[in-house]
């Protein structure tokens, strides 16, 4: 059975490549939904990572540090769906600073 968390880590996966969130500063491939799984590579790089829903856990608690910069309506969208497990507030805009929260660390792109 899916939780309800499960289903919402995925959301954000699926935003992230569906409504092309990250494409301006990363390239896609071997994107599986069902599992939420998908492979992501900075255009500079040449190595592939992998984002599932361990990663996104990541991006998230990132972003909850007191160091983690980020504009204060973003951060309130992400913690709010984070508290509820539901993919609401949010937009895509939120899913990408998600992604490079887990990625790099901090912001570097957008």
């Amino acid at each position: 059975m899916v939780t309800k968390r499960e289903t919402f880590l995925k959301d954000i996966i699926i935003t992230a490549v569906e409504s092309s969130s990250i494409d301006y500063w990363a390239e896609i491939k071997d994107y599986e939904p069902d599992k939420g799984d998908v492979l992501v590579r900075e255009w500079e790089t040449t190595a592939w990572k992998l984002v599932n829903m361990h990663t996104v856990e990541l991006g998230i608690y990132n972003i909850k540090q007191a160091s983690f910069q980020v504009n204060s309506q973003i951060l309130g969208w992400i913690l709010m769906d984070d508290r509820n497990n539901e993919f609401v507030e949010m937009d895509s805009t939120a899913v990408d600073v998600i992604i490079q929260a887990a990625l790099l660390g901090e912001l570097v792109y957008g």
